[in-house]
């Protein structure tokens, strides 16, 4: 099966995030459908009506207090029809239990916030780039924690 693009959903309140995200997005070799929602009450209307098998990532912002990033995590997880969803959850804590929670209700990939932009950049590049290899060679994600 031919691989034709991503689609990469950003659930976040912060408009400085998004703007990154988007920054870093237009600077990948893939071709990429970006979409930006408020709260996991649209991510889960948005997914209802466009989530298919093809690549999908959404990212989920896990010290956003009005969307309480874990209560969306696993509110995703809890649909089966979403196995398949790469799920990237980021946050400025660095504490290995809430990490470690984090893997357990469902995310594939954890990181860190970084402090620049340019860093930032790089590692969003890193995450679509490592998982669009793993996707299009059909082999088994696995989850991890990119640490730079």
């Amino acid at each position: 099966m031919e691989r034709t693009g991503l689609h990469f959903t950003l659930v976040t309140g912060d408009q400085k995030h998004h703007l990154a995200i988007a920054k870093g997005l237009s600077g990948i070799p893939i071709k990429t459908k970006f979409h930006r929602l408020q709260d996991c009450e649209k991510l889960m209307d948005y997914l209802s009506i466009n989530y298919s098998s093809e690549y999908h990532i959404v990212m989920l912002d896990m010290d956003d207090p009005v969307n309480v990033g874990m209560e969306c995590l696993k509110a995703v997880r809890a649909k089966t029809a979403y196995n398949n969803l790469i799920l990237i959850a980021y946050s400025r804590v660095e504490d290995e239990e809430v990490i470690k929670k984090i893997f357990i209700e469902g995310a594939n990939i954890f990181f860190k916030y970084p402090k620049t932009a340019s860093e930032f950049d790089s590692m969003l590049r890193q995450l679509i780039v490592i998982n669009w290899r793993v996707y299009s060679t059909g082999s088994d994600r696995q989850h991890f924690v990119l640490r730079m």
